[in-house]
């Protein structure tokens, strides 16, 4: 008998719940339509668009590293002016105008702005003749063939630098130490003697010979 009451009990509640479940639908759909939303305009439309400024997880402002800002309150500054225009590259900007001054006059050539013409490529492919009468006289062979050896392990590729090795750097002498001239050793063994200058080196070192005593 406990059973049973107790499984009419649970149907009812479930019968109850279904009906409310109904009666809230009609409501429900009401609500989720869309409604139009208004905007938001200030004073001139002008509050709407203006950005926030970036902030981080814990609220402070982003302070973009490239531009400049104070460093204390006397008005000193953390680049200098002349360390802000290479960092806002504007050296670059103007040497873009001028070239853009020189090709507007001229009409055969393409501006920046538009697509460039790509070089010419050679062909990927040429004709070879090949002998034989039943060998069709030709055929297409790369013009660049692809390497016979592969390498069983990849090696890193080495950067290209564009800056030059102190060895290729251009060497630059004194005027007044041309050969032939006395020059006054001031360090080292012979110090304070007296040498000739026989030619500039390409290392950037000068070839003497002596020492020479200097007779009064």
């Amino acid at each position: 008998r406990r059973t049973r009451l107790c499984r009419l009990l649970r149907l009812r509640l479930y019968q109850q719940v279904v009906n409310l479940k109904q009666q809230q639908q009609p409501l429900l759909r009401q609500n989720n339509r869309k409604q139009p939303q208004q905007k938001s305009v200030g004073t001139l439309g002008v509050a709407s668009k203006l950005k926030k400024p970036k902030t981080t997880a814990s609220g402070k402002k982003v302070v973009n590293s490239h531009s400049n800002r104070l460093l204390n309150g006397d008005g000193l500054m953390r680049f200098s002016r002349g360390r802000m225009f290479h960092r806002r590259a504007l050296y670059r900007i103007g040497k873009w105008k001028d070239q853009q001054a020189k090709l507007k006059g001229d009409k055969t050539k393409k501006t920046a702005g538009s697509i460039q013409k790509k070089n010419k490529r050679a062909p990927a492919l040429k004709k070879k003749p090949i002998g034989g009468d039943r060998n069709g006289k030709e055929r297409l062979v790369r013009t660049k063939r692809f390497p016979r050896f592969y390498p069983t392990e990849e090696r890193p590729k080495k950067f290209s630098v564009k800056r030059k090795k102190f060895g290729d750097h251009p060497r630059r002498f004194r005027s007044s130490l041309s050969p032939g001239t006395v020059v006054i050793l001031v360090a080292g063994k012979h110090a304070g003697k007296r040498v000739v200058v026989v030619k500039h080196l390409s290392s950037g070192l000068l070839l003497v010979t002596g020492t020479y005593i200097v007779v009064l």
